[in-house]
């Protein structure tokens, strides 16, 4: 290839990549639901059976509802 068809690529590539796709013209709040759970200790030295702390962990997938303390 010569420089210039080099460069036609790379400008073609740029402007394929300014388009902006569908997943960037999302709208709304973008949320991660978490839940509090025990989870194990990982420290050095406690054991991971008796040992456990409270964590947040993603939710399962399936349905999330959300109770909105407003009048509609």
């Amino acid at each position: 290839m010569s420089i210039s068809q080099d460069i036609a690529n790379a400008v073609a590539e740029v402007e394929f990549l300014l388009t902006p796709c569908k997943a960037c013209q999302r709208q709304g709040l973008p949320i991660l639901p978490l839940r509090r759970a025990v989870v194990p200790d990982t420290r050095p030295g406690s054991d991971p059976v008796t040992q456990t702390r409270m964590g947040l962990r993603t939710l399962r997938s399936g349905y999330l509802y959300v109770l909105l303390d407003q009048r509609i």
